[in-house]
């Protein structure tokens, strides 16, 4: 079975894990590793250095590859098979203390994920085997941290092939609206240039980002709208004309809406950042 990035953030998120250890597996071609069972009551993320093979788990075949991640559960029957290559890999074992109801069946499941760049992947588990080594409790917490960054780095890069084109979509997306921010620009006008219909685009930025395209727009306006008004000299009616508002109104109230204060006011609390400038005439 494989997983989505959006169920793997979600799990990782609402799951408390503890690293527990890690080992470097080999087989030669033709060889084979059978009969074998995985940790109890641990989960294992299996990670590969080169080569490839065939990976049961409790008889689902995976092929393992430099583009395959596995997650195993506890106590499952294992299968390892090599053909004209070999197969080197990491397994690092977690345990999950403590998860939601969704995922509270985890040990009982097995799934791959796809991957685009494994390097980070092993650079981090080599980093954790070397410090597993160590005894002292500065290389423990420092165990604990790799094990983390490496659980981000996976994320990462399976965000990176599941979101590939749709990060280019949006990239374009964002990059249009950084550099015309200050025109009244809309949705509909960016879904245009980028020739995407406009309810899709939003739905894809949203699912990106987290925001919605507006959300974005209104952001990134208001965030050079208060860096105006901390270190210039212009008018409200003038900012808000900058930043993409034609009816300074409408600007004060969304600034208000957004920030917590009017625009006058987040000024006059800031005024300690702007009394050395150089007032406008």
């Amino acid at each position: 079975m494989k997983q989505s990035i959006n169920w793997l953030i979600e799990y990782f998120s609402e799951s408390s894990i503890e690293f527990i250890d890690i080992f470097k597996a080999k087989l030669l071609p033709k060889e084979k590793d059978l009969n074998r069972k995985t940790a109890k009551d641990l989960c294992g993320i299996v990670i590969p250095i080169r080569g490839e093979c065939s990976f049961s788990v409790n008889n689902q075949k995976y092929n393992l590859n430099n583009n395959t991640v596995l997650h195993c559960g506890s106590r499952m029957d294992i299968r390892v098979e090599t053909e004209d290559v070999g197969i080197e890999y990491y397994v690092v074992h977690y345990k999950n203390i403590s998860t939601t109801e969704k995922f509270e069946n985890i040990q009982e499941e097995s799934f791959y994920l796809e991957i685009e760049d494994r390097l980070p992947l092993i650079k981090y588990c080599e980093n954790i085997r070397d410090k597993s080594l160590s005894p002292d409790n500065f290389t423990k917490f420092s165990c604990k941290v790799e094990f983390i960054n490496l659980i981000n780095s996976l994320v990462e890069t399976v965000r990176d092939v599941q979101y590939n084109d749709k990060l280019k979509l949006v990239n374009k997306g964002i990059e249009y609206i950084n550099k015309n921010f200050n025109e009244p620009i809309s949705v509909s006008q960016i879904s245009d240039i980028l020739d995407i219909d406009r309810r899709r685009f939003s739905e894809v930025f949203q699912e990106v980002t987290g925001l919605s395209p507006i959300k974005y727009l209104t952001e990134y306006r208001l965030k050079e709208a208060k860096r105006l008004l901390k270190f210039s000299s212009y008018t409200i009616s003038e900012i808000a004309d900058m930043t993409g508002y034609n009816d300074c109104f409408y600007f004060s109230k969304t600034f208000k809406k957004n920030v917590g204060v009017c625009p006058r006011k987040y000024r006059e609390i800031n005024t300690n950042l702007v009394t050395s400038l150089v007032l406008k005439k």
